[in-house]
């Protein structure tokens, strides 16, 4: 049963959330995002909203049912849509950028994306699944997972705040040692919170729903990836496949079986953000009143920054850039280009006040990352490394890896092949993209390598 509840009541869970404040987000910024993305969008919206109310102790308690209430009215006003005219008397009144977004009604985005999500769902499952039991995978020997557990337990109450947990185990334990070193103030906590609002609501385990949901950010990647794809790949069937093929990068599932939650949430806030930010490339906001359009890619950017802290950076800043230089670019007219800077203005404003987590915790952050600037060789090089045994090849790019292991070196010759195969298909496809002025992959392909390098 724990198996069952797990791997369908959970996901069903996360899918409802992520509508119900995917449609709240959409009303908020009067826009309409691709009925594919609507569910990513919504779990970045809750992750932010999750995050910052645990940032502080006394509305910690809150994230849950704050996250519960929104997602519910979310999916009310999806339900009944004609409650929003109802609401308003002067609805036949509405402005020109109300009047191109009528309310979204009650639809699944197609069979296949949904087929694609559920197909990259099982494929991060298969681990689990094909065991016949809940539990949770542990590829490499880490005692992270077991301290995902503790954040997930102690965070969605007490926020950063150690208190409860000193008083709790008195003398101290290795678990308040271990929980003390962790969960410090510069933490970012954004990867789990759609981990502990799920655990609040269902009231399973941690440790159960820990897998299932690394596996949803994958179906979430998977419905990006399938909205990026959707100019130049007109058969669903064959976007769907993509999509699947596209969320299955062997260093992104080698994070998964060793419980990378950071790797995994940030892998499909990239995609959304890009995904969002496309439409926007081409129809930038053409009045005032269009400027809150820019919210849907403000959450993609705050919830990234919530889940990787301030190197989050390396990519949401690349995208930015590389939308200013398109508005501006085509703005000479004076109205046009102080439209499009305001535009550009509230979007960084919403952002900046999306992230208030990290604010608050930016000085401190900084502090903690004096190791990689302390002219220690030996310190800065175990601080980068991490959990791995000595840095990746920067050929895992090309997201294939028969090596069991992405830590590990491949065999050069079938990988050689694979990666050359990979690569080629790459750069026609993105060649064609461009050709056809349909830029959304060769964007997401520019913006995941300047992070990249960048970190």
């Amino acid at each position: 049963m724990s198996l069952i509840l797990s791997w369908v009541l959970f996901p069903l869970l996360l899918a409802a959330i992520g509508a119900g404040w995917g449609v709240l987000v959409e009303r908020t910024a009067a826009t309409r995002v691709n009925d594919v993305l609507l569910l990513p969008l919504g779990l970045a919206a809750a992750l932010i909203v999750a995050g910052t109310l645990t940032t502080f102790s006394a509305t910690a308690p809150a994230a849950i049912p704050v996250v519960a209430v929104g997602a519910a009215a979310g999916l009310i006003l999806l339900a009944w849509p004609s409650l929003a005219g109802r609401a308003n008397p002067a609805a036949g009144r509405k402005p020109a950028v109300e009047r191109q977004t009528p309310p979204r009604r009650w639809q699944l985005p197609g069979l296949w994306p949904l087929l694609a999500a559920v197909g990259a769902l099982l494929v991060y499952g298969a681990p689990v699944l094909l065991s016949g039991q809940a539990t949770f995978t542990g590829y490499v020997k880490l005692d992270d997972t077991a301290t995902w557990f503790n954040i997930v337990d102690v965070v969605m109450s007490h926020s950063h705040s150690l208190t409860a947990v000193r008083a709790a185990f008195h003398p101290p334990s290795t678990f308040t040692s271990v929980f003390t070193n962790d969960v410090i103030e510069t933490y970012p906590l954004g990867a789990f919170m759609l981990l502990g609002v799920g655990h609040g609501l269902t009231g399973i385990d941690p440790a159960w729903i820990f897998q299932p949901y690394l596996a949803c950010c994958a179906a979430a990647l998977a419905l990006c990836v399938y909205a990026l794809v959707e100019p130049l790949v007109p058969s669903p069937r064959l976007r769907a496949l993509v999509a699947v093929l596209a969320a299955q990068s062997a260093l992104l599932y080698g994070y998964s079986l060793w419980g990378g939650i950071k790797e995994m949430t940030a892998a499909f806030l990239v995609a959304l953000g890009v995904a969002l930010a496309v439409p926007l490339l081409r129809r930038p906001p053409a009045r005032l009143r269009e400027v809150r359009a820019t919210l849907p890619l403000a959450v993609a950017a705050g919830a990234l920054f919530q889940t990787l802290q301030i190197g989050a950076a390396g990519w949401a800043v690349a995208a930015l850039v590389l939308l200013a230089r398109a508005w501006l670019w085509q703005a000479p007219r004076l109205p046009r280009l102080r439209v499009r800077l305001a535009s550009l203005g509230a979007l960084a404003v919403m952002t900046a006040v999306l992230i208030l987590p990290q604010w608050v915790a930016l000085q401190s952050f900084i502090t903690h990352l004096s190791p990689l600037f302390s002219g220690e060789p030996g310190v800065a090089r175990a601080f980068e490394l991490g959990n791995l045994i000595k840095p990746i090849s920067g050929w895992q790019l090309a997201g294939i890896w028969p090596a069991g292991e992405p830590r590990f070196t491949a065999p050069a010759m079938p990988t050689a092949l694979f990666i050359a195969v990979a690569l080629i298909a790459a750069a026609v496809g993105m060649w064609l993209g461009v050709r056809r002025r349909q830029f959304g992959p060769a964007l997401y392909v520019a913006v995941a390598l300047f992070g990249c390098g960048l970190v």
